[in-house]
């Protein structure tokens, strides 16, 4: 099911929600207006159709807000770059360059440059200048009457690659050396694709809980293979609770974007671990019914354990009924 103000995600046949402006406590009513995934960083850009509160930033209705992770930012402000508040950021785009493009719901003019609603205008936001990308009535007239309300500038379909940590979450005991990690190219193979990978800290330190750790995937063109990420762990003689850090993929170079740069790793506690007994089903004949005791985590003492039956819908009995406590 997806809401207003939510983005679903299509991994391998898939859906999931990848992001929910509700999390941050906004009413069900805000949705969201424009909607990009930036290359080079795996983060989203996104505006609403009306003002709102995301990760304690405000944003109005011609703002973007980009989403790294759980760190939210004003990426684009639009009133600081002149734009009549009436306006609305309908639609926005990324490309290769790093600028953007954006439209808006109504005609207006940002720095010196004067837009229709069915204009493309290009953001470069490191010098913080604009121009008229594209101007829709010039293709056809009949244009002019429309709203463009969203696009896209992808390169040809099919000619891009995902790249993603697959799964996207994983566990590991804490007494384990290292943890891995699969980092995939999925789609396209066409081209050579670069992609960095770093660890970062949670709730679980970097020297403390783990090493940090960073470097470089490369695909040549043609490959397709899933590239194994290792991190290695710090085992500790202290009772601690689970931790949690991060591996984030950034900085991609060639035809490629991000669509899963962010993994989350748990590291369980092997100094409290849990005991489970294994239940193997039994035929009655065979007058004897074995259970496997399990420690949960491996390399810690072991302690006295107590057994005994309880009753379900087998009877314990001295009269061979059901068993024999």
């Amino acid at each position: 099911v997806l809401r207003p103000g939510e983005v679903a995600r299509y991994t391998g046949g898939v859906y999931s929600i990848y992001f929910s402006a509700q999390v941050g406590g906004n009413p069900l009513e805000l949705d969201l207006d424009a909607l990009a995934v930036e290359p080079a960083t795996g983060d989203l850009l996104i505006s609403f159709d009306r003002d709102g509160v995301l990760g304690g930033v405000v944003a109005a209705d011609e703002d973007l807000l980009r989403i790294s992770g759980e760190q939210v930012s004003l990426a684009f402000d639009g009133s600081e770059h002149g734009l009549d508040t009436a306006l609305d950021l309908d639609g926005v785009a990324t490309l290769a360059s790093g600028n953007w493009l954006f439209t808006f719901d109504a005609a207006g003019k940002i720095g010196a440059v004067a837009f229709a609603d069915e204009d493309l205008v290009e953001f470069n936001p490191v010098a913080a200048t604009f121009e008229l990308a594209l101007t829709s009535g010039s293709h056809d007239a009949a244009w002019a009457a429309a709203d463009l309300n969203a696009l896209d500038a992808a390169a040809t379909p099919g000619s891009w690659a995902e790249v993603l940590f697959a799964p996207a979450a994983s566990a590991v005991a804490e007494i384990a050396s290292f943890v891995e990690l699969d980092v995939v190219r999925l789609g396209s193979a066409a081209g050579e694709l670069r992609v960095q990978w770093t660890t970062e800290d949670g709730t679980a330190l970097a020297g403390v809980d783990y090493l940090d750790a960073s470097g470089e995937i490369v695909w040549a063109d043609g490959d397709l293979m899933p590239r194994t990420v290792q991190v290695a762990l710090i085992d500790d003689d202290d009772l601690d609770p689970s931790r949690v850090f991060y591996l984030r993929l950034t900085g991609i170079s060639g035809p490629g974007v991000l669509t899963g740069p962010l993994a989350t790793l748990t590291i369980l506690d092997d100094e409290s671990g849990e005991i489970a007994i294994v239940e193997i089903p039994a035929m009655d004949s065979t007058g004897l019914v074995l259970f496997a005791l399990l420690l949960a985590l491996a390399g810690i003492r072991i302690p006295g354990v107590g057994l005994g039956s309880r009753r379900s819908a087998a009877l314990p009995s001295t009269g061979g009924r059901d068993g024999v406590r």
